[in-house]
């Protein structure tokens, strides 16, 4: 069938959606129908492209043609020529209008149906088709004015939400974190999480951390609230590697032990 008669709607009446005896096959076959149906409510496709469009087999569409057709769903109008009476098109009245009695004007340039239209509807047919090119599900040619569907979950356009709790041992994030917020500094408690879902430091880092956080609020710079970085710059350059600066001790003098008795300059 040619492309230009296809519409981009097809419509399937209560009475043929709610029909539990009919399959779920055979209601999709009527949508397929429907968007295929001319402006006086019939269709000509052939069994092959009617099985392309819903990747069945050409005896599954006979079947399901044949249900509709039973229920009163569809009728079909078979065409033959005066000199053989072989079958010479076919016409399928579907939509809403399943009884009309126009016939198709026999001067529209329509193309033949293929010849395995004509077969028994016992007679064996091949696999399925390859799926259709032109398939009404997922075609690329839609009209320019219908707007794209929003994005589904969360806000429309917005930003991913900002995680609080890693994912890498929690329990043990939190330990660092209360006594880095306490001792050190408690900015930017989210890039801290970051940097430690990417380390994953296992428990021995950890433990390596925890010392040698100990250690670096005890020297003489921390203490002074100098070079103290935030938690998440302290995980993401590997601060715990840093040697802290001893704390002087104010019970002893600066510099090395003087011996009495020698000048010194």
């Amino acid at each position: 069938m040619a492309e230009e008669q296809r519409g981009y709607w097809g419509v399937i009446p209560g009475e043929v959606m709610h029909d539990k005896e009919l399959p779920h096959a055979g209601k999709l076959l009527y949508l397929v129908l429907s968007s295929m149906a001319h402006k006086n409510g019939y269709c000509w496709p052939s069994n092959e492209t009617l099985a392309a469009e819903l990747n069945l087999s050409k005896r599954r569409v006979r079947e399901l043609l044949a249900m509709l057709q039973e229920r009163g769903y569809i009728r079909v109008h078979v065409r033959r020529t005066e000199e053989t009476s072989e079958v010479e098109r076919r016409f399928i009245y579907c939509g809403m209008f399943p009884e009309r009695e126009t016939a198709p004007p026999s001067g529209e340039d329509l193309p033949d149906p293929p010849a395995e239209d004509c077969l028994p509807s016992g007679e064996k047919s091949p696999d399925p088709p390859a799926k259709s090119r032109t398939c009404i599900i997922g075609r690329k040619d839609l009209p320019e004015h219908i707007p794209p569907l929003p994005p589904t979950g969360g806000k429309r356009g917005g930003r991913k939400k900002d995680k609080s709790v890693p994912s890498w041992k929690p329990e043990r994030f939190e330990a660092f974190w209360e006594y880095y917020r306490t001792h050190a500094r408690g900015e930017d408690r989210q890039g801290a999480v970051q940097e430690w879902d990417k380390l994953q430091p296992d428990d021995a880092l950890i433990d390596t951390m925890a010392r040698a956080l100990q250690a670096q609020v005890r020297s003489e710079s921390w203490r002074d609230g100098v070079g103290i970085p935030y938690a998440k710059r302290w995980l993401k350059h590997a601060r715990w590697t840093d040697t802290p600066k001893a704390a002087r001790d104010p019970d002893k003098p600066d510099g090395p032990a003087r011996e009495p008795g020698v000048k010194y300059i």
